[in-house]
């Protein structure tokens, strides 16, 4: 069949998290209108998440985060796709995260991991956000790049959301740092091998150069 006259197929990107970060990435990326959506979260809201998850109000504490997210989301752009899937993320159903683009808004490393050798074995560009306090860290990850095992190297992540609150100002720049390196991403640019630290009651950005580990357990096989 010629190309010409045949409909482009629309990508799709899946969030996995739907607090602070998650919300806002969501928000972004359905009002951009780059991809269709894959959502992932088995939260219910709480009182607690509205200061900085921007996708909730009052009336939706006690309710699914995946559901009400989609909802929302529909609302910002009624012309894209969501699905919708209000599970925690685990090896049994992990394919959930098929799609050309993984958006990491997780909170904890042993859901990060999944999804760093689920992309890797895939080959599927995957960004790692994190947020702890008023900064954080991104990094757009594919096969050519270093991957998380890489750069931790079984060690735990530099932030803990344990033990430290999080400022609303730092979720909507790490959402915004997010969103740039995966329009990048779908635009078939290739991603700098960085990790970039962001702090938003400093207002510093640094970037750090990173390198594929060619024995790395993960993504050097």
């Amino acid at each position: 069949m010629p190309a010409i006259g045949r409909k482009k197929r629309r990508k799709t990107v899946c969030i996995v998290g739907l607090g602070g970060l998650g919300s806002s990435t969501s928000s972004i990326m359905a009002s951009g209108d780059s991809a269709d959506i894959v959502l992932i979260d088995d939260d219910m809201v709480e009182l607690t998440n509205l200061q900085r998850q921007v996708l909730y109000a009052e009336e939706d504490v006690g309710k699914s985060k995946a559901a009400v997210a989609k909802e929302r989301l529909l609302d910002i752009n009624p012309g894209i796709s969501i699905r919708s899937n209000a599970v925690r993320l685990v090896k049994e159903n992990i394919d959930l995260l098929r799609s050309d683009l993984i958006l990491d808004c997780t909170d904890n490393l042993e859901t990060r991991h999944l999804i760093n050798r689920y992309a890797a074995e895939r080959g599927i560009p995957w960004v790692y956000c994190s947020v702890a306090g008023s900064y954080g860290f991104a990094k757009a990850i594919t096969a050519d790049t270093a991957c998380i095992e890489c750069i931790l190297k079984g060690k735990d992540q530099p932030e803990s959301l344990g033990t430290s609150g999080v400022l609303s100002t730092a979720v909507l720049l790490a959402a915004s740092v997010q969103c740039r390196l995966a329009y990048d991403l779908l635009l078939g640019k290739k991603p700098a091998d960085e990790l970039i630290h962001f702090d938003s009651w400093s207002q510093e950005m640094t970037k750090v150069q990173t390198r594929k580990d060619p024995g790395c357990g993960v993504c050097g096989r």
